[in-house]
């Protein structure tokens, strides 16, 4: 079976992404707003949660 590990987003001319590892740590990733590295998220944890992301909405899932 399939399990959902990243989501990418786009609004305000850019894209972000989310992260989700095997354990479910959920990472952010938003190159303009933070320079390189991830964040650690705590708050995206259901599928509705990760809809949207600040004012970014998810444009395409990722499945491994």
């Amino acid at each position: 079976s399939y399990n959902l590990r990243g989501v990418i987003y786009y609004g305000c001319a850019h894209f972000t992404a989310r992260i989700i590892t095997a354990d479910g740590v959920v990472w952010h990733y938003d190159g303009v707003r933070d320079g390189s590295p991830v964040v650690w998220e705590a708050g995206a944890t259901t599928l509705l949660d990760m809809y949207q992301c600040a004012t970014k909405t998810a444009i395409m899932t990722i499945y491994a």
